[in-house]
């Protein structure tokens, strides 16, 4: 924020320099490095050279991150103690210290105000000129504590709406103890911010929970955990995208928009373009250079608009241009831009003034044409050698450098301190509209999306692969949602978005899965080859997410679609028919679509029994997803067959399949059970617990298995038993079970604390699940209500069942799906809130419930079988 330029603030800034300048021109000591230039040390910082140059002397002075990273560069993390050698150094370190936070740029000689933790702040700009009314308006909004401290700062773009408030957010603007930020350009880009503040704040969240459900835990967390922070949603885009994405009313948040819809929402903060008097003032400053008249006719040409005069200012600056000079040429070119372009004419005119003026043209121009098809966020410096590796290393620093120079990209490292570039939306509206005009938009693209295909892991399963992915998703995400400069179809395009799919999926953030999957089939489809493997894995990945989904219907097709290509032989054969039939297989059953299933997995169980180099476990696989099948279609007799055949083959002595003999032996439980025979269902049952405990880590499927056993337990009530292998089950699905199946285990339990009249941790059970089916489907769902019902049923007393009751058919009257008067759910809960009140003497509020649900009397004895 702008200050007076006090004595004692140009004492601060020359004393630094004088000492900045003597480390970096004299060295540390010998064994180290000796000297520094500004290049090499802003390389080792990630900042600009032109800052380095700017601190040397004494224009301005680093923020505490630079400064924090100036010490690790010069003398290390832990400098040895015992090196006397070290005492000048020390010495240095402290004035350094003294000289950097003895005057703070507001203008105070005490030492600066603790700041707030920062999450995903863009790192300041050294040259912020001018907003002071702006920031003094900010800092008074939230001062006065409004009910709904929410801010929309909106603008056209250019206007610095996003260095305004990450400069008020670094200064500690109105005392916030933490100023979380995050990307809302798209509903993607907000989802993996939020999901990474969650992990930030330790929120724990179901293994499986969509990445809505992680991203509103983050949100939540903010408001009950740190009320005195502040959240950024910075570029936002409609506010129609973000309804469910919003925080509590009493969390501070900030909006950076160019929509006018949030103004609805928030408080509205409209920010325009400089006035004349800061706009000459920012000029000469940047410039460095005393030239008000030159600065005014400048700063009119340019409409003030700040983008355009930060490119102005670096231009002449290096070129030592007059800014009156600077005008004219930049007035021609403004006179000849397009007319509707989606750009200010004055970005244009200073983008072409840097192109022209920056040395070696034509690689910087090159470069800043490939980053312009990128997405606006920090493109990481990896990314950017790899997009231009048949560049000289020298050649490629030195565009990127000149690019910075003339402020048309910023350095933004990460926070792990990867190097990284930031590059204007404007400017890269400019740069692909020139692209355009040249026909070279294609040839452009498809280099970036070469590039990040060859960046992309085909799965991400750690947690440096699950980084590089959240980098690069961003720009893939770009890419998709372009529709005027069109990704042009090729398997490149393809295979990146089923790439980035299939990460999407492993964040559970299904939706936009689901988008790039879908694209990807669609495209493979019109452009590749069937049965390529580009096609292929486009429809597996659409096929897992579909199946993710539960859109059975649309899961069916992808797998008979790739079994009809597959069954021909033409590209890949019987393996893969083989595979595509077991998968639809299993998908059909889920589907309850039974004969259908069975159907394909005997052809399945054709093709393999049809060539003997097939492996083994192939047979058994198929031979277990048969016997389940033959099982549900109540065909016993063969299930019994096919599963003991199944459990014959993985007790091989020679290479016994232990993984699949405990699944065999499970199915083989549950099929005695469903024929009454329990004794063998108890000994089958303990068998594939008992193998599963060897060869499962503790996870899903060992908690089924120790569920299985528990249920054997309970049918031959032997009720300690039945209750310490369901609690071990439970134990283990909370740690590591899907959400689904942690609900499935709970049920088990609260059924049978319920057949053991343990109502008090029935009940509990039935809470917590209650909670969960809340999180998954809502409040509203008929899964809730259902639970609602149940936990009426298991109230201590005839008033709180009542109670449980009458909220359960309250809440049905807005539940997500219509329910008539006679659904079994209203007339049951209808009935346990009659009988409350007749038991409590409510006879006449007894008469008027019955008449409010008239058809549930004749519907009451299906309700209580339902």
């Amino acid at each position: 924020m702008p200050g007076s330029d006090s004595e004692a603030a140009k004492g601060a800034r020359a004393k630094f320099a004088a000492l900045l300048d003597d480390i970096m021109t004299k060295g540390i000591r010998p064994g180290r490095k000796l000297r520094w230039t500004n290049e090499a040390l802003a390389d080792s910082l990630g900042n600009a050279a032109t800052t380095i140059s700017n601190w040397r002397n004494g224009l301005s002075l680093p923020e505490r991150r630079s400064l924090n990273r100036l010490a690790g560069v010069f003398f290390g993390k832990n400098p040895d103690q015992s090196d006397p050698s070290l005492e000048p150094l020390r010495v240095s370190l402290q004035e350094l210290w003294k000289a950097a936070t003895s005057f703070s740029e507001r203008g105070r000689t005490a030492a600066p105000p603790q700041q707030p933790a920062l999450f995903r702040v863009p790192s300041s700009i050294d040259d912020f000129t001018g907003r002071t009314d702006e920031v003094q308006r900010m800092d008074a909004f939230f001062a006065a504590r409004p009910k709904r401290p929410w801010l929309a700062v909106h603008g056209m773009a250019g206007v610095g709406k996003t260095v305004l408030v990450a400069r008020y957010a670094r200064e500690g603007g109105h005392s916030f103890e933490g100023v979380w930020w995050c990307s809302a350009e798209t509903r993607q880009a907000l989802l993996s911010s939020l999901k990474d503040l969650a992990s930030k704040l330790g929120v724990a969240s179901p293994p499986d929970s969509p990445i809505e459900v992680i991203a509103q835990m983050a949100l939540h967390e903010v408001a009950r955990a740190h009320p005195r922070s502040c959240i950024v949603y910075d570029n936002a885009g409609l506010l129609s995208d973000f309804n469910d994405l919003l925080p509590a009313e009493e969390t501070a948040l900030i909006i950076t928009t160019h929509i006018s819809d949030w103004t609805d929402l928030a408080r509205s903060f409209p920010i325009d373009v400089l006035s004349e008097t800061v706009a000459i003032s920012f000029l000469q400053v940047k410039a460095r250079r005393d030239d008000p008249n030159g600065a005014a006719e400048l700063a009119f040409v340019l409409g003030y608009l700040p983008l355009a005069l930060s490119h102005a200012a670096a231009t002449c600056a290096q070129m030592k241009l007059a800014f009156s000079a600077y005008a004219t040429k930049a007035q021609q070119y403004i006179d000849v831009a397009p007319p509707n372009a989606r750009y200010p004419k004055s970005v244009l005119a200073t983008f072409k003034m840097a192109i022209d003026a920056i040395p070696t043209t034509g690689s910087a121009l090159r470069v800043l044409f490939l980053l312009s098809f990128f997405g606006p966020e920090r493109i990481s410096r990896s990314v950017i050698d790899t997009l231009l590796k048949d560049e000289h290393d020298g050649h490629r620093a030195q565009a990127l450098l000149n690019l910075e120079t003339f402020s048309l990209i910023r350095n933004d490292p990460f926070e792990d301190g990867e190097n990284a570039y930031v590059i204007h939306r404007l400017v890269q509206e400019v740069g692909r509209a020139l692209q355009h005009t040249e026909g070279r938009s294609s040839e452009g693209i498809s280099q970036v999306v070469h590039c990040l295909r060859s960046l992309f892991p085909d799965m991400a399963v750690d947690e440096t692969t699950f980084r590089l992915c959240s980098r690069l998703v961003p720009h893939v995400w770009a890419r998709w949602l372009d529709q005027i400069d069109r990704t042009p179809i090729t398997e490149d395009w393809i295979g990146l978005m089923v790439s980035a799919g299939h990460y999407l999926c492993e964040v559970r953030d299904y939706r936009n899965a689901g988008a790039l999957t879908h694209t990807a089939t669609i495209q493979s489809e019109s452009h590749l080859e069937s049965g390529s493997a580009v096609w292929l894995n486009a429809f597996f990945a659409h096929a897992k997410f579909a199946t993710i989904n539960r859109d059975w219907p649309e899961a069916i097709r992808l797998y008979q679609r790739m079994l009809e290509v597959a069954s021909s032989g033409q590209y890949v054969g019987h393996d893969l028919a083989a595979f595509c039939g077991m998968r639809l297989g299993g998908v059909m059953q889920q589907a309850g679509r039974n004969r259908e299933a069975l159907e394909a997995l005997k052809q399945v169980l054709a093709i393999y029994e049809a060539k003997p180099e097939t492996e083994p476990f192939l047979v058994i696989e198929c031979l277990i997803e048969l016997g389940e099948a033959l099982f549900r279609d109540k065909q016993t007799a063969a299930a019994e067959e096919v599963l003991l055949r199944a459990a014959r083959l993985a007790d091989h002595d020679d290479h016994p399949e232990l993984r699949l003999l405990s699944g065999a032996y499970a199915k083989l439980s549950m099929l005695y059970a469903a024929l009454g025979q329990p004794d063998k269902a108890l000994d089958y049952s303990f068998d594939a617990a008992k193998i599963g405990q060897q060869v499962f880590p503790e996870g899903p499927e060992l908690a089924l298995k120790i569920l299985n056993l528990g249920q054997m337990y309970a049918m031959q009530k032997v009720f300690l038993e039945a209750q310490r292998h369901l609690e071990y089950a439970l134990e283990i699905a909370e740690r590591w079970g899907p959400q689904g199946f942690l609900m499935t285990v709970r049920d088990e339990l609260r059924r049978h604390f319920t057949e053991c009249s343990d109502l008090y941790r029935a009940r509990d059970l039935a809470l917590r699940q209650l909670q969960d089916q809340n999180a998954e489907h809502g409040p509203t769902s008929l899964e809730s209500l259902w639970m609602r019902r149940i936990i009426a049923g298991l109230s201590l007393d005839l008033g709180e069942a009542g109670d449980a009751a009458a909220h359960c058919l309250f809440i049905s009257d807005n539940c997500d799906e219509a329910l008539p008067d006679d659904h079994p759910l209203i007339a049951d809960n209808t009935e346990i809130l009659i009988g409350a009140m007749q038991s409590l003497g409510l006879q006449e509020e007894a008469k008027e419930v019955r008449q409010r649900f008239p058809a549930s009397s004749s519907s009451n004895d299906r309700a209580i079988e339902s």
